[in-house]
């Protein structure tokens, strides 16, 4: 008697394998002699391992497009398609489902081929204890979803360092908007600076020549003033309030001999 798993829609990949990385406890025994599945399966059950059991490698890559398993227990030697050949085609479709060799033939040249194809364990037949057997089913259940978690938390770094990486990017983006933007507001700054010292200078020029002045002079003064004192109201003049504000003394003094 086997114990259900529930069914997946899936076309070669089950549905949440990938994205979820969740691993069930369920396991597929793949033996070509009953009492072997009949044992293992009693076996796998007591420890409250759903089973399901195939004694074919075709009847089992069918089981394996349509539900999800944690742990594939299967005998290298089956007839027809053997037991290396489909723990290679699980691969395509499970590639998260954990997997252990059972043979009666045991080599070291099969024990690598199973290995190298991802196999967490190597059993020989007959076995030592079916209990052996289901220790190394629940460790390499464990194994499987430590590697899983381990995969999520690298993945989780990797995507965390991207976004570090893509606002870094952003804040030197506005870091340079913002420099640009000082550069012109500096430039504007300095030329209106220029001009109301030209005015100054223009100013001081006249006085010079007549120091009574004259109503065209007094009116240049009074707007280099009003420019001066506008300047001096301006966040961005911030830097300029020192010279403006000695520019301002000079054009009021100005105006006093003017006047």
């Amino acid at each position: 008697m086997t114990t259900p798993v529930a069914k997946v829609s899936l076309k070669g990949v089950p549905v949440g394998a990938i994205e979820g990385g969740e691993i069930p406890s369920s396991v597929l025994v793949v033996d070509d002699e009953p009492m072997i599945l009949e044992l293992l399966t009693r076996a796998l059950s007591a420890r409250h391992l759903p089973v399901k059991t195939a004694a074919s490698a075709e009847d089992a890559e069918k089981l394996l497009t349509h539900e999800l398993f944690g742990c594939l227990l299967v005998d290298k030697n089956l007839p027809g398609v053997d037991g290396i050949e489909l723990l290679r085609r699980m691969r395509k479709v499970q590639p998260n489902c954990t997997c252990i060799v059972m043979t009666g033939y045991a080599s070291l040249d099969s024990a690598v081929e199973a290995l190298r194809l991802g196999a967490s364990d190597y059993v020989q037949k007959p076995f030592p204890s079916l209990q052996l057997v289901v220790e190394k089913v629940q460790i390499a259940l464990v194994n499987v979803r430590v590697r899983m978690e381990r995969e999520r938390f690298l993945n989780r770094i990797k995507q965390f360092e991207a976004e570090l990486k893509k606002r870094d990017a952003q804040i030197d983006d506005q870091r340079t908007e913002i420099d640009i933007f000082n550069d012109i507001l500096e430039a504007r700054v300095a030329d209106a600076q220029a001009d109301l010292l030209k005015r100054v200078q223009m100013l001081s020029d006249q006085l010079a020549l007549n120091i009574g002045g004259d109503r065209a002079a007094k009116l240049s003064a009074e707007a280099a003033l009003d420019i001066a004192r506008e300047l001096q109201r301006r966040e961005d003049a911030a830097p300029l309030r020192a010279d403006l504000a000695r520019i301002v003394r000079q054009l009021e003094d100005h105006l006093k001999l003017l006047r």
